[in-house]
């Protein structure tokens, strides 16, 4: 037996003691992604390092800055490192057997098909507004149970939240208690990243404001909230919130139950079933209609999920038009200039979320990758007579 084993074994010893054989090796089984490692998804990335989970999937667009050290478990040597790599390293050490997936990217920016092994997700994001449509549209479709979690982030109190949503399609989730005038409010506020021809002008947002130890017991519950996904102790069809005081001496939990809302904005239709379509270095659209035409039968419309395809844009001033042909996120400043000097801005019928043939006829013959969609996405084909769902890896 070598010394890793040992290591591994040894390990085990306390967390059959919990959970017993069966819950060990249900553990050791299964993939978790966790949806950015800072303050938080840093608690999170350790806990299921030590739980021997056979695979993480990390996602997080940053690099490790001095401020990080100081409540994002890095150490100097990770200083100008992408965290998901510093984190990857960390995981490694932990437990040298794990396969760690990451991405830095932006989540909204990343493919759906990324997250479809995933046995649960727990997002540790800053954005409101990306945890309730992307992450929110993303689990649902793939019928995956996450858990979310946040704190104040003010530095005015030591406030948190966690909220873990069933993966049955019947499960309430994070949209259901929002209504109308909510949800507007959401969209207006800014969203921060980039810059692009819709953000131009934004701030980044202010950083997170907790202490270490308000971040660690926010991560705790929630790797708790996923433990119970993961070893089948809640209902795949049963959310739930908990609120968290830590400014109070007692009754600092809040237990809240959710309820599915029948004219909830997300729809509650998960995808059935993925088709591989082959590698987006390879694949045209023309390529995906043709294949999509054949499944279906007869003439389809293909959808992207939370991105739009930028056909074609006109300058504001001159009137000048061109083709484009890429996805909207990667439309930045340099390009939204025309030569005359003004701003050029997407026609309103070319900012494509849903498009038949004749939409994007410029572009049938570019690839997938050409157009920028992200590795490991889901571009989904409907007509009359159903729906197919296709991985573009």
């Amino acid at each position: 037996m070598t010394l890793e084993n040992t290591h591994e074994n040894a390990q085990d010893e306390r967390l059959r003691a919990i959970w017993g054989d069966a819950g060990v090796s249900a553990l050791h089984g299964k993939c978790a992604a966790i949806l950015g490692v800072g303050a938080l998804g840093a608690w999170s990335v350790h806990h299921f390092a030590m739980l021997g989970v056979e695979r993480l999937i990390l996602v997080d667009i940053g690099l490790v800055d001095p401020p990080n050290l100081g409540n994002q478990l890095f150490d100097a040597a990770h200083l100008g490192m992408s965290k998901v790599e510093a984190r990857r390293a960390q995981v490694l050490r932990i437990h040298p057997t794990c396969r760690v997936d990451t991405w830095c990217t932006r989540v909204e920016q990343l493919g759906f098909g990324v997250l479809r092994d995933a046995d649960v997700v727990l997002c540790c994001l800053d954005s409101l507004h990306v945890r309730l449509a992307w992450v929110t549209e993303c689990c649902k479709r793939l019928g995956l149970p996450w858990v979310d979690a946040a704190t104040d982030g003010t530095g005015a109190r030591m406030y948190g939240r966690i909220a873990s949503f069933g993966g049955a399609a019947e499960a309430p989730c994070a949209l259901c208690s929002y209504d109308e005038a909510k949800l507007r409010a959401v969209q207006a506020a800014p969203s921060g990243g980039c810059p692009t021809w819709w953000t131009r002008g934004e701030q980044e947002p202010s950083p997170t404001l907790s202490a270490s130890p308000e971040s660690a017991i926010v991560a705790g519950l929630q790797c708790n909230e996923a433990i119970r996904r993961l070893l089948d102790r809640d209902p795949p069809e049963v959310s739930r919130e908990t609120i968290v005081n830590l400014d109070r001496g007692s009754e600092m939990l809040l237990p809240l139950s959710l309820t599915a809302n029948l004219a909830c904005t997300m729809p509650h239709i998960p995808f059935e079933g993925l088709v591989p379509l082959g590698p987006r270095s390879a694949v045209t659209l023309r390529d995906t209609f043709v294949r999509a035409e054949r499944d279906l039968g007869g003439t389809v419309a293909l959808q992207l999920h939370h991105k739009a395809l930028l056909a074609r844009v006109r300058c504001i001033t001159c009137g000048r038009e061109k083709d484009v042909g890429t996805m909207d996120f990667l439309f930045g400043p340099d390009e939204a200039m025309c030569a005359c000097g003004a701003s050029i801005a997407p026609l309103p019928s070319a900012l494509l979320a849903e498009f038949s043939r004749a939409d994007v006829s410029p572009q049938l013959d570019q690839r997938w990758s050409d157009l920028g969609l992200p590795a490991e996405d889901i571009v989904t084909a409907h007509n009359r007579r159903g729906r197919k769902h296709y991985l573009v890896n």
